[in-house]
């Protein structure tokens, strides 16, 4: 993540249910039957085993080389379809790294760097880090290998297409020159359907980069919550495979200037390769937008009347109780959870009737909210546990920790064999 914040402020900002504030998901991954989670700015990832009721964190230390050092023999050059790639030499002053991910079978993070201001993927090659390629922007964003060599790039502001003129388009696909630097080949036509949205809406988690992207078998799926859109990619060739709407008419209140909450409470990938998420009705989604600017118009009022700090201070407090006001007036529309699985293969949306073992599907209060944000499913799909992602990004190199102290279940009693 290019500008870092600490997952406790993270959490903080996430309170709010409203598209316009930040957004944000924190997706792991699936490598084996081991459920893996990264987090940008650490080295390294946690891998949650199920079945050994244990949490361990794996350190990978990003250990650039010296300023004059070359690279090592066999890691700065490779050969893609008989031409000899030299790669770009180690960021050696990161000033932000995204979480390390993994894609056939290799070891990934995006770095950037400042002078020239550069995003670089790194990949981990028989226990050091080497740049694959890099890229110039001033932008933030992500970097995916594909099958075919080329890469997938997806920058918040854009693509730079002339010297002057950014495509707003933020999905673009890339080759390398001889010299490993990345250039632009093709933009991925981004879902034309959203051409009157706002592109600020569409792009907002591209700050965070890979902690908004869905790994699975054959595909990457970039998740906005902000609005409810699911792009698909195929790791093949970066081709847009699948442009989903959970809620359509989410997408058309959207169009119309309308604020909306954000349908998707939170994503996770499945061991078999598809995406369970939770989320609103798009009742709340709509409903709860407007009941947000009924609550902006009398926030707006008093700013600029205070003139001591006392003043300041009650009016800050007003302000931070008539936003968890709002907030539960929002829960009090429609407080049911949906649960639905997205394949990535097919693109269907499949609602499931009810949640998995150890959900709770009606939310009652800003509290229980707040647990519920961060969950996963074990292995087998059955269970559903809610993560401490506070504990967990907590976690020292090598430690290694029981997951009943990180993890949590609102219930231990069987879903229903039918809905009511």
């Amino acid at each position: 993540m290019f500008n870092v914040l600490s997952v406790p402020v993270l959490f903080a900002f996430s309170l709010s249910l409203s598209a316009q504030a930040f957004s944000y998901l924190e997706i792991g991954q699936w490598i084996g039957d081991k459920y893996v989670l990264g987090f940008p700015n650490r080295d390294g990832y946690v891998a949650v085993d199920f079945k050994g009721k244990l949490a361990s964190w794996q350190d990978i230390t990003y250990a650039p080389l010296p300023n004059g050092q070359p690279n090592p023999e066999g890691v700065n050059r490779f050969t893609y379809d008989g031409d000899d790639i030299q790669r770009p030499k180690l960021i050696t002053g990161k000033i932000g790294q995204s979480k390390v991910f993994f894609t056939d079978f290799n070891t990934f993070s995006v770095v950037y760097g400042a002078e020239p201001r550069v995003m670089q993927l790194a990949c981990y090659i028989g226990g050091e880090w080497a740049a694959t390629c890099e890229l110039e922007t001033m932008s933030q964003g992500a970097i995916l290998p594909l099958r075919n060599g080329n890469f997938i790039v997806g920058l918040r502001d854009g693509h730079q297409v002339d010297e002057n003129k950014h495509d707003r388009n933020p999905f673009g696909i890339y080759r390398t020159n001889n010299k490993g630097k990345l250039q632009l080949f093709s933009m991925i036509d981004f879902a034309s359907e959203l051409q009157n949205v706002d592109i600020g809406k569409v792009t907002v988690d591209l700050a965070s980069g890979i902690p908004s992207i869905a790994f699975t078998e054959d595909h990457y799926t970039y998740i906005n919550p902000a609005i409810g859109m699911m792009w698909t990619f195929s790791k093949s060739n970066g081709r847009l495979v699948r442009s989903r709407a959970l809620y359509p008419e989410v997408i058309d209140a959207l169009k119309s200037n309308k604020k909306v909450v954000p349908p998707i409470i939170w994503a996770q990938p499945t061991a078999d390769n598809e995406i369970l998420i939770s989320a609103w009705s798009s009742k709340l989604c709509i409903e709860g937008g407007e009941l947000q600017d009924h609550y902006d118009i009398l926030s707006r009022t008093g700013y600029g009347l205070f003139t001591t700090s006392e003043a300041r201070r009650e009016l800050i407090e007003d302000r931070v109780k008539m936003t968890e006001a709002m907030q539960q007036q929002m829960i009090d529309i429609d407080p049911t959870v949906r649960w639905y699985r997205y394949n990535p293969a097919n693109g269907t949306f499949a609602r499931e009737p009810y949640g998995p073992r150890g959900a709770k599907d009606i939310i009652e209060s800003r509290e229980e909210y707040r647990k519920y944000r961060t969950w996963s499913l074990n292995d087998e799909g059955a269970e559903l546990y809610y993560l401490d992602l506070n504990k967990i990004y907590s976690m020292k190199s090598g430690e290694k920790i029981d997951f009943s102290e990180l993890t949590w279940q609102f219930s231990i009693e069987p879903p229903p064999k039918h809905m009511p």
